[in-house]
Formats: structure tokens, sequence, C-alpha cells
């Protein structure tokens, strides 16, 4: 018999460095209306931000579609402009999950148009400080019969493109026009989704094929990166997930994002072992030109009802923003994740509890820029509660918040910590001792001290040995923690300190990662070997028989002791 505890109830991990945001603003429409859909799609670009209302009241037509362009100004987000087709009617699709800006160009999609039956992109010019002109609609060129046209877009500079659901069209502003130069193409003949992601940077254009089948699976889904070589855009690679986490309906590349440095790739069905449609998001390391994968992204504390992580990504720097559609609560959050180095670190997660939709929040609409992300939530009732999505969207500014100061940590510091110099000279003689790191932690004349003759760490209290230095490195007892975590030669243990008792390795450095949970008082300590995890007793070492992949999907075990 098991009893299903779900580890997240039980144990939460802090997310540090950042607060949730330093500053937040709220948009909404200055007449808002039901169904207007504010917030559905948008984009930013450093100081200037665009976002969409599909069904906004424009001078041509009740639900034909409005843009609203902000400029950010030392107060706030300032709305500058307005814009709408030359021609629409209410059955416009006018930004409907497809609106970029590129410095002083913006494109809107609008994929059934009142003008043009298979639909349009429309490109707005900045020619003055708030005067955004609509300067073309574009449309494909040698061709009769097409449909979904506007369904996405992009845009980076003098390049757009223009996505229905099986092509990308290139377009260039050349010689004072917009002109198509390119049409794009997948692998598979059939509709797979090609374009319903895509992005352009430095004459590169990545595009989401996301229900193309692969070799095992269907809605496998790949992406295709093309590059410009003199006057054409040539496929130059094809990506698709790692073979050990293919999966049928996948849908890799449901939304992506890139950099110089990174290529992100949303896949928001992803199952994270047995967590259904947890979601994760695939990051790629750009090596001399090639896309290479370099490691998953995820919801920390991802489990049984919370779904979608990957929905959108935007990525900034070493910083990447992520929404996810639903937790237990049923709703969406926004998650701020660092990514140097080579794992990740959950900054921040965000969500709105002013917002009455919920699962609407970051579902089109995402973009980070440095310490500014703009999020979309075109559902919210705000207006109506009857059928609602009037749509409102935020700005927020994630600046670092101060770093705290930590004492000065050395043998020069040595009587901030409780030790006169004859103390450290006498201690370093007894052990044979090299540098000393007080704890910061708990005080009590703890500290840690490397061996002049091996390298070894090891810890003391006073002049007593706690831990033998036979260790790479080690960590300092957690406050009233009865274990801490050592390493040697490259894997991981835990050393048990008993009060009034002599200390032991209680857990053998045989571990590639470990993981400290609580519950109902009792600690549990959960350590991967093998590429599997599972609960270890850290007081006398021994297993727990069953294993899973990921430490989020073990579960408090009914009969089975975590330490004594």
């Amino acid at each position: 018999m098991r009893s299903y505890f779900i580890l997240f109830s039980l144990f939460l991990l802090p997310f540090v460095a950042w607060s949730q945001f330093d500053k937040r603003q709220v948009l909404q429409e200055a007449f808002p209306g039901r169904q207007h859909y504010f917030g559905t799609s948008g984009d930013m670009d450093e100081n200037r931000a665009v976002v969409t209302a599909t069904h906004g009241r424009n001078p041509w037509a009740w639900s034909g579609g409005l843009a609203y362009v902000y400029q950010k100004k030392e107060s706030g987000w300032e709305l500058r402009n307005i814009l709408h087709p030359e021609v629409s009617s209410d059955a416009d699709r006018f930004g409907q999950n497809a609106c970029a800006i590129s410095g002083n160009w913006i494109i809107v999609g609008d994929w059934m148009n009142a003008q043009f039956e298979g639909g349009t992109a429309h490109i707005f010019q900045l020619s003055a400080d708030t005067a955004w002109e609509h300067i073309s609609s574009l449309v494909p060129e040698g061709t009769e019969s097409y449909d979904h046209f506007g369904n996405r877009v992009a845009i980076d500079g003098n390049v757009a493109a223009v996505s229905t659901y099986k092509a990308v069209y290139v377009f260039e502003f050349t010689r004072g026009q917009w002109r198509q130069t390119a049409v794009l193409q997948g692998d598979q003949k059939k509709e797979s989704g090609f374009g319903m992601s895509m992005a352009i940077r430095n004459n590169q254009i990545i595009v989401g094929s996301t229900w193309e089948d692969g070799e095992e699976f269907e809605n496998l889904g790949a992406l295709y990166v093309f590059k410009k070589e003199g006057k054409d855009w040539k496929k130059s690679q094809k990506i698709m997930a790692p073979k050990d986490k293919q999966e049928a309906g996948l849908n890799f590349g449901h939304s992506l994002d890139f950099d110089k440095k990174f290529l992100a790739v949303g896949c928001p069905t992803k199952d994270m072992g047995q967590a259904g449609s947890a979601g994760a998001v695939f990051l790629f390391r750009n090596k001399s030109g090639t896309w290479v994968y370099d490691r998953l992204l995820y919801n920390e504390n991802f489990g049984y009802g919370i779904y979608g992580f990957g929905q959108q990504v935007s990525l900034s720097g070493d910083r990447i923003a992520v929404s996810e559609n639903q937790d237990r609560d049923y709703q969406s959050s926004v998650f701020i994740l660092d990514i140097r180095g080579k794992g990740f670190k959950t900054l921040a997660k965000i969500q709105e509890t002013e917002g009455t939709a919920g699962i609407d929040y970051a579902d089109g609409l995402l973009a980070l820029s440095g310490t500014d992300l703009l999020v979309g939530d075109p559902g919210d009732e705000f207006c109506d509660d009857f059928s609602g999505s009037c749509g409102k969207a935020y700005f927020y500014n994630l600046s670092e918040r101060p770093k705290t100061e930590m004492p000065k940590n050395s043998i020069e510091y040595a009587a901030n910590w409780g030790f006169s110099e004859s103390d450290i000279q006498a201690i370093r003689q007894k052990y044979k001792g090299d540098s000393i790191l007080f704890d910061h932690i708990n005080g009590d004349l703890v500290f840690k001290m490397s061996s002049r003759e091996s390298g070894k760490w090891g810890m003391y209290q006073g002049d007593q040995e706690i831990i033998p230095a036979e260790y790479d490195s080690l960590a300092f007892f957690g406050w009233n923690h009865p274990f801490t975590i050592v390493k040697q030669n490259g894997k991981l243990g835990a050393y048990r300190s008993d009060f009034g008792e002599e200390g032991q390795l209680s857990v053998p450095c045989r571990y590639d990662d470990l993981h400290i949970y609580t519950h109902e008082g009792q600690i549990w300590l959960a350590a991967k070997r093998d590429g599997k995890w599972r609960w270890v007793n850290w007081y006398y070492g021994n297993e727990a028989s069953i294993e899973f992949d990921f430490h989020q999907e073990l579960y408090i075990l009914e009969n089975w002791n975590p330490a004594w």
C-alpha cells in the first residue's frame, strides 16, 4: 500500500535573487469591450512595445482590431499611438497571435481580412516621434489561392517573415518597398504546422514545424534553420528533440526564441516522467554556427495537475521567460530562469491575482527585454462577466534587488567570527590546515579548512574536528539539520553528525545529485544514481527500491523510514 503525497505540497523550493517584480503597470483599453481580446499578441524592442486587441473598435469596423504602441519613459510606459488596418471588417483577425516590432518597424498579421480574403500582414513604419504610418499590406506573390496568410509574423530590421500553415514567405525592404524574396517550406508535404512559430535574427530565420511526424512518433515536431547566403535563403539545419526525449505529440517547436548564444524551444505537451503534459523547454547552444542541444528546462516543482510549461518563451541575455498554462490552482504563470552555467536557476514565478480568466495569462503575449517583461491576458473579463475576454496586459520591471553583502570570510577576519589570531595559528598547526571559511549560517565557532598536504576539506568547531579533511568540497550544516552534503571524486554523499555522538559518512559518495525534502517534520533525502532517482535513508544509507526519472515523481512511502 502506498500513499500518494505529491512532493510539491510537502516542500516548495524558494525563489531567490529576484522578488516577484519591482514595478508593475496594468494596461487596458480606454474603451474596453466584450471579446476585444486586448493582449492577445504583441512584442517589445528595448524602449518600445506594441500590444494588439484583435477585435478592438477601429474607425472602420466595430470589431476590426487595434494595435497599441507604448514607449518607455522614466515614469513608466506611455501610450504613444494606436494603429489599425486601412480597410477593415468585424470578421478580421488583426493581430491574433501575430505581432512583432523591430526598431522603426511593426508588423501585424491579419489572417482573415476584409480586403484580402486569404489574409495579409500590415507593415507600419515610424516616421516621427509618435507618427507610425501604415505603408504596406503584404500578400504572397505568384499564387492565386492561399489562406491563413498572417497566421504568424516576425521581423528583424529590413527582413520580415509571414506564415501560413504550410509555408513561410520572406519579405525584404529594398529600394523603398517591401518585396517578397523567398518562400520557405519544410520536408513534409502534408500540413505540418510549418510556421506556427518562428523568429528572425541577423539574417537567420528559424521556423517551427509543430505537427511534423518523425520516424517513430506522430506529431513529433521539428525546427528548420534558414540562413541568407548572398541573395538566397537556404536551409542550413533541421533540428529535432534528442532521441531519448522524443515522444508522440511532443509538438517540438510549439514556441521558440533565439539570440546569438541560445535557442529555446517550448514544448508544453511534453511528459515529464509520469507527469503527463507537464511541459519543458529544450535549450540549444550556438557552436560555430550550428545549434547543439545543451539542456532541458522545466518547472522545478512540476507534478500531477500542473500543465503546459513552455507555452511561450522569450530570451534576453542569460535569462529566459517561460509561461505555464496551469498550476494546481488553475492559474497560469510566468517563470524567469537564469540559464548561466550548466543548469538553471528559477529566479521568479509571476502570477496575476487581479485577473479573472486565469488560463489565458501569458498564453500568447510574452516578451522579455533586459529587466522589462510584457505579458498579455486577453481572456480577462473585467468589463463583462457574461462572455468577457476584454483583455489586459502587464508591464513588470524585474530589476535585481541589491545584493546583501556577506561578512568578510577569511583568516584575516577571524576576529569577526570569535577567533583570535593565536587561536587560528594553533588550529592550523594542529590539523596542518591552509584556507579557512567560517560558518555564516550557524556561527558557533564552526569553520571549514583545507589541508596543506592533500587540498581536501574538513569541518571543525573550535579546535575539535567534526568532519575529517577527506572531501573535495562540503557544505555547512543547515539550521538544526542532522546531516550535510559532501563531495568526493565527483560524487555526492551525506555526512551525519548527531549532538553528543561522533559523526560519520552515513550515505556513501556515489550519487550524481541529491535533493532534500521535508514531510510532517521529517527530512527525506532523494538521490540520483545511474540516471534514476530514489529515496535514501540518510541515517543508515540504505535505498528504497522504487526508482523514477525525476525526483519530482517520488512519493512518500508509507512503510519506509527516511532516517532511523
